[in-house]
């Protein structure tokens, strides 16, 4: 049995090493990784494999703290033991903006703005970003920004945005990240339409998807109603409406899977709030529908909208 772990530093400060892997025979049982940094345990998997199936080649370095490469190897004891390998080693100038921002992620949404957040991995302190409307290709041209997290203006209501940010650097950018969809709120009051998180192009994703979206009117007294134009989900997908501003104690106007019987039209008769709650999760299923599509309209909470329940007549004889 042999369990190891070396990392190999570059020469200087500003550098990286490469590693080429001239051979490359290590038995099928036996595990090679090599990680992107100086820590077996924290740093990036660059490779990781048994046996000989898929052969390192290069390897380089990224990481601008130490331009260093780690390699573990450990064997499984079996006597049918391989050549094991020989790389070549490069010391060679880091090059700018190694790595592309890490995840995007939306920190906030309101009707005409997004908020959003990033990883830097190659220590800039600039961004260029672009938001594209969904379905529209980028520019590859965009605004440079020097502040994380942003805040992207001037957007449309009910609308879902691509946000594209690459890091600058001094002799070089990097490469550009891709968000997820992003949405700005919807002014369902003042005539946009409440859809999946396709939006009005497309239909849901084919992922596990779960969310609740509450919907108020627009002013103390009235209440939303939901006047659903279309309604398409697939037969293992769950659709509930709620009578309030709350999932877990509003009472349950609607709940079914599949499209045996779509919604139509509910409206709120939650005096406190007039609020609807919707809440829809998926199967993960590949056979996406087309989703749903429903008129938001805000208008007068009724008169005594709730009649009373529970009653009970008594006869008394005098």
């Amino acid at each position: 049995y042999e369990s190891y772990t070396k990392t190999i530093y570059p020469a200087k400060s500003g550098d990286r090493v490469k590693a080429v892997f001239e051979m490359f025979d290590v038995y099928q049982y036996d595990q090679f990784t090599v990680y992107n940094g100086a820590n077996a345990y924290g740093s990036p998997v660059l490779y990781s494999n048994y046996g000989n199936s898929t052969v390192p080649g290069t390897l380089v370095s990224t990481d601008v703290a130490t331009g260093a490469l780690t390699f573990s190897f450990n064997t499984s004891g079996n006597t049918y033991n391989k050549a094991g390998w020989d790389a070549k080693i490069i010391c060679e100038p880091m090059p700018p903006c190694p790595n592309a921002p890490g995840e995007i992620t939306l920190q906030t949404s309101n009707l005409y703005s997004l908020a959003v957040t990033w990883p830097e991995n190659s220590n800039a302190t600039q961004w260029e970003i672009e938001v594209v409307k969904d379905g529209n290709n980028p520019t590859g041209s965009g605004t440079i920004i020097s502040t994380r997290p942003y805040t992207i203006t001037g957007l449309q209501s009910n609308t879902c945005y691509k946000v594209y940010i690459r890091s600058i650097c001094s002799g070089g950018n990097s490469s550009w990240t891709v968000s997820k969809l992003f949405c700005t709120q919807g002014d369902y009051c003042a005539g946009d339409h409440f859809y999946d998180s396709g939006g009005v192009a497309s239909g849901y994703p084919t992922n596990y998807e779960y969310f609740t979206k509450t919907i108020y009117p627009s002013g103390s007294g009235n209440r939303v109603k939901a006047v659903f134009e279309m309604f398409d989900i697939n037969q293992y997908d769950q659709f509930m409406v709620y009578n309030g501003a709350n999932a877990y104690s509003g009472a349950v106007l609607y709940s079914n899977s599949g499209n045996s019987t779509p919604p139509g039209t509910l409206s709120s008769t939650d005096i406190s709030t007039g609020a609807l709650t919707f809440y829809f999760s998926t199967s993960g299923n590949s056979s996406n529908r087309a989703g749903w599509d429903a008129k938001i309209i805000c208008e007068p909470m009724p008169a005594c909208p709730n009649p009373p329940t529970n009653i009970v007549t008594i006869k008394i004889d005098f």
